[in-house]
């Protein structure tokens, strides 16, 4: 008898077990999920993969924690506010007993807990792109902070605080952890224990990277200009940009740079070019690139990307030419024309995303469109909105109805959200 409740108590405690890992596991599943999406992407482009770190997490939940508690959206931490743990991202690291050789670190603020869409749409932002495609780092640690819901200063306050450190973790030699954190404190180079990130990094790199990658499919066709610090000054919305790096050790000059639609074989002429020579926040290296469309390229359409550049190598320069392509994002979406009167119906399948577009000739690529109102909806329901964007939500952990009102200047429409009947309860 007493073998039987032992062992009740075991299996009892094993479920308990196992109920405990599923949860940690579903959780994390969605980050490990999003995080493919730069693992592709440097993948494609050759680039070593970024290892996960606790340590980098444990710095990337202490700046999240800040900003959900303090409603902040920033590198910077002000020493007077409630969590704070350093002014820049090395300070909160060396508080943690974390010195890097180099530390990036990437900030997300938004409506939704979607880890996927977090890092997609820091995808499409240059300066975000950029880090997490650099020949410099090959650790990662990231957290995202959900506390501030409670806290919330209003509905439309960006209540999901996704934070991402980014390192490279050297080779240690002839010391031990402690011999190495007390000379890190001083020099990390000085005492010939580690391999410097440049050059020996960047000599097992590729020659150079770009992104979309090459046969990339889906990608986004515009760009809204949300980014802070803002890239392009003079552009209120542009096509995706596409970005080339170089490898930190070559030397090299882009010679020309053509984009063009295989559609039609219309070359997109109007490109708005971004390097270190004329990027006023002064975040792009030598050897980084860009160039918006000035206007956004069309969905599910076939591109070429053609770069001609020159590179010395022993002392001559020769000429290279880099071709490749892309296909833009389908339509996934239905059609609403803003401002109409009477009430839109959008019928989705439960548990997928909703995908809509807002459709008004009148309105530029960029308009803003406030929501006003969001009932029956989950907390991912309330919408930042631009105009002839796609546009998405979930209303996971169930599908319900909900109703959002969305306001143009003064004109108000009203969108029914349903789900899609299955059949299954229907006399």
């Amino acid at each position: 008898m007493c073998f039987f409740l032992f062992d009740y108590q075991r299996f009892f405690i094993f479920l308990c077990f196992l109920n405990s890992l599923l949860y940690c596991n579903i959780a994390l599943c969605s980050s490990e999920y999003a995080m493919k999406i730069i693992h592709e992407a440097r993948e494609k482009n050759g680039l070593s993969q970024l290892d996960y770190s606790d340590q980098l997490s444990q710095i990337a939940k202490s700046h999240a924690s800040y900003l959900a508690i303090n409603h902040q959206c920033s590198h910077i931490q002000s020493a007077h506010l409630n969590f704070f743990s350093g002014v820049h991202a090395r300070n909160r690291a060396k508080v943690l007993d974390y010195y890097p050789t180099i530390l990036l670190e990437n900030v997300y603020c938004g409506h939704t807990r979607d880890w996927f869409h977090a890092i997609s749409d820091l995808m499409t932002g240059i300066y975000h792109r950029l880090t997490f495609l650099s020949y410099d780092i090959n650790t990662v640690g990231y957290f995202l902070d959900q506390t501030a819901q409670s806290t919330a200063l209003s509905d439309s306050a960006l209540l999901f605080k996704f934070v991402f450190e980014l390192s490279y973790k050297p080779k240690v030699f002839f010391c031990t952890e402690i011999d190495f954190k007390k000379t890190a404190t001083h020099s990390l180079f000085n005492y010939g224990l580690i391999d410097p990130v440049e050059p020996l990094q960047a000599l097992s790199q590729p020659d150079l990277v770009v992104y979309p990658w090459p046969n990339q499919t889906s990608v986004p066709v515009v760009f809204t200009d949300q980014e802070e610090p803002d890239p392009t000054p003079t552009l209120t919305i542009s096509g995706m940009p596409i970005s080339v790096q170089f490898n930190p050790n070559a030397v090299v000059t882009v010679l020309s740079f053509k984009l063009t639609n295989v559609q039609d074989k219309s070359q997109i002429v109007s490109l708005w070019a971004l390097n270190a020579s004329n990027d006023v926040q002064k975040k792009i290296k030598k050897n980084e690139y860009a160039w918006f469309p000035v206007k956004p390229l069309k969905r599910d359409t076939r591109y070429q990307v053609s770069l001609e550049y020159a590179l010395q190598v022993h002392k001559k320069t020769k000429k290279m030419t880099k071709v490749w392509f892309f296909e833009t994002e389908k339509n996934p979406f239905q059609n609403i024309t803003l401002l109409q009167k009477n009430e839109n119906h959008l019928i989705y399948d439960a548990h997928q995303p909703i995908y809509f577009q807002i459709d008004q000739p009148q309105l530029p690529y960029g308009a803003w469109i406030n929501t006003i109102e969001c009932s029956g909806c989950q907390h991912d329901c309330h919408l930042h909105l631009h105009a002839h964007d796609i546009f998405s939500f979930t209303t996971q952990p169930i599908p319900v109805t909900c109703s959002i009102q969305l306001k143009h200047n003064k004109q108000i429409m009203q969108v029914m959200v349903k789900p899609k009947k299955t059949g299954k309860n229907e006399m």
